[in-house]
C-alpha cells in the first residue's frame, strides 16, 4: 500500500520559510486509495499551504477531527468555503461538548469547536460521530475512539475543562479520536 502524509500546517516554520505555521494541525493522508484530510488547524491558513504544495483539496474521501479544540478545528469552516463538496465529517461522539481553558483562578475562555452539528446540517455535510472503540473506513485504515490510560506519565491538563449548563468539569479529552493506517 501506497501512504503519503503532507503537513499542511503545524506549529513551526518550515526550512525555507515559505508556508504559514501556527498552534495547531492538519495533514493531507493519502493511503489505501482514499484521500483524508486529518484536522484543520486553527485559521485555515493550511489551505493556503496546500495550494503552494500543489495539493488539491478537492475530492477529499473524509475529514477527520482529532477533538474539538479551536487549534484542530478551527479551519474547518474556511474548508466548506474553497472545495464544491465536503466529504463525511468524523469526530469522537463528544466532540461537540463546549470547550474551555482557565486563563486565571475562575476564569475561563472558550477554546472549542466554532460550528455546531446544525451547521454541517445546513450545509449538507455528513457526520459520523464514533461511539465505538474502533471505526473500519477502509480495510486498512481504522479510526480509534476511548483511549486508557495506562502509565503513570500520562496526566491530564488541569487548564482544560468542558462546560454543560453552568458546571465546568475536568477535560479528559473523552472526545479524542485517533487514525491508524
Amino acid at each position: 500500500m501506497d501512504l503519503r502524509i503532507t503537513t499542511l500546517i503545524e506549529n513551526n516554520p518550515d526550512d525555507k520559510k515559505e508556508l504559514c505555521f501556527e498552534h495547531g494541525l492538519s495533514l493531507l493522508i493519502e493511503a489505501d486509495g482514499k484521500r483524508i484530510l486529518f484536522d484543520t488547524g486553527q485559521s485555515g491558513d493550511f489551505i493556503k499551504n496546500a495550494t503552494a504544495l500543489n495539493q488539491n483539496l478537492e475530492n477529499l474521501d473524509f475529514v477527520i477531527i482529532s477533538h474539538g479544540h479551536y487549534d484542530h478545528s478551527g479551519g474547518f469552516e474556511r474548508l466548506v468555503e474553497n472545495v464544491k463538496k465536503v466529504p463525511q465529517v468524523v469526530v469522537g461522539e463528544e466532540f461537540f461538548r463546549q470547550k474551555y481553558k482557565t486563563v486565571s483562578e475562575n476564569e475561563y475562555k472558550y477554546n472549542g469547536v466554532s460550528f455546531s452539528e446544525d451547521y454541517l446540517s445546513e450545509k449538507g455535510i455528513s457526520l459520523n460521530k464514533v461511539k465505538e472503540d474502533i471505526v473500519y473506513l477502509t480495510q486498512h485504515i481504522m479510526v480509534f475512539h476511548h483511549f486508557k490510560q495506562s502509565n503513570d506519565f500520562e496526566k491530564r491538563n488541569t487548564k482544560f475543562f468542558y462546560k454543560e449548563n453552568t458546571h465546568y468539569s475536568p477535560d479528559a479529552f473523552d472526545d479524542e479520536i485517533s487514525l491508524g493506517i
